[in-house]
């Protein structure tokens, strides 16, 4: 989506708030795929330390 707006924003066909707003998204959905991955990664870590094999992560 950013991709085509910033590409209709260099052809004129789109305005600078059209490609603030998409740069906005895309900039969002990026935080929440990264929130969602450090989430997924803590509750492995939970998984790992409830079976007491977190000091194997050391090694």
């Amino acid at each position: 989506m950013y991709a085509s707006t910033q590409n209709n924003y260099n052809l004129g066909l789109a305005n600078l708030t059209d490609l603030l707003n998409s740069e906005t998204s895309l900039t969002e959905a990026q935080n929440s795929y990264n929130e969602a991955l450090l989430q997924y990664k803590l509750a492995e870590l939970d998984l790992i330390k409830s079976h007491g094999n977190l000091p194997s992560l050391l090694n």
